[in-house]
């Protein structure tokens, strides 16, 4: 989620797309940026911190960094990145009791995620719809994959 305080690297037109330069946007009656060339809405646009590509807000996640849609949907498939999104979010699940006495927590995480890859050989499993409910901490993860 992009601060309040967060100024835009830039702004984008909805209407024509094009990157707006500070003399191509104007206020309009209601107080919003519009596109001198277009009259189009003017929306706060930012830098992905991984791909660099400038791109509407709605496009961007994160909290303490940004990255853009693309760039997280790229990891969908990688179950290791979504497992370590998932420590992260976390859930209240009910486990067999009987189990629990033999595994530790660690331990049925890991067996779970070698169970899921293991499925995932026959059918690749798509971690997207998860990426997407978790998007602020996958981005944020994700910066912090490629910079380290």
């Amino acid at each position: 989620m992009i601060g309040i305080y967060d100024l835009p690297d830039a702004y984008i037109c909805e209407r024509c797309g094009r990157m707006l330069e500070g003399n191509e946007t104007q206020l309009s009656y209601d107080d919003t940026l519009v596109c001198r060339v277009c009259g189009g809405d003017a929306v706060p646009a930012y830098r992905c911190e991984i791909c660099e590509e400038i791109l509407p807000e709605d496009d961007i996640e994160g909290s303490d960094h940004k990255v853009c849609r693309s760039c997280i949907e790229k990891k969908r498939y990688d179950l290791d990145f979504c497992a370590k999104v998932g420590e992260h979010e976390g859930t209240e699940v009910v486990l067999n009791s009987f189990l629990t006495e033999f595994f530790t927590e660690s331990e049925i995480n890991e067996l779970m995620l070698t169970a899921l890859k293991e499925r995932s050989k026959v059918k690749p499993v798509d971690g997207l719809k998860y990426l997407r409910y978790a998007s602020g901490v996958a981005a944020d993860l994700l910066y912090s994959e490629e910079n380290d």
